[in-house]
């Protein structure tokens, strides 16, 4: 059996911090996602804080006005790396080998 090396340090990222990272990477403010998508900024406000839930039909518009796929907002998967964005958390092995030498995935973002 191979031996396996433990997991990079991952972050767990919300629904909610999901929305808003793609959001501000798209360079859109609440107000500007609100009217791209027809629902109300506040909405997105409390979808983005986590306080109400991300619904098909709202994953779906917002998703056209991203120009992303409703599942990456509506399903996150963590983030392997450290940049503050979310909760921390490390995996405890990791069964694929990775494919860098030592050190190469290790450079700052």
């Amino acid at each position: 059996m191979k031996e396996f090396r433990p997991a990079k340090k991952r972050i767990e990222v919300s629904v909610g911090e999901s929305v808003r990272i793609i959001r501000e990477l798209q360079a859109l403010s609440q107000n500007q996602l609100a009217e791209l998508t027809d629902i109300p900024q506040t909405t997105i406000s409390a979808i983005e804080n986590d306080r109400v839930r991300l619904g098909v039909e709202q994953a779906k518009a917002q998703a056209r006005a991203l120009k992303s796929h409703p599942a990456v907002l509506a399903f996150p998967a963590p983030f392997p790396f450290g940049r503050g964005l979310g909760r921390e958390t490390t995996t405890a092995q990791h069964p694929l080998p990775n494919p860098l030498p030592e050190g190469e995935g290790e450079r700052a973002l």
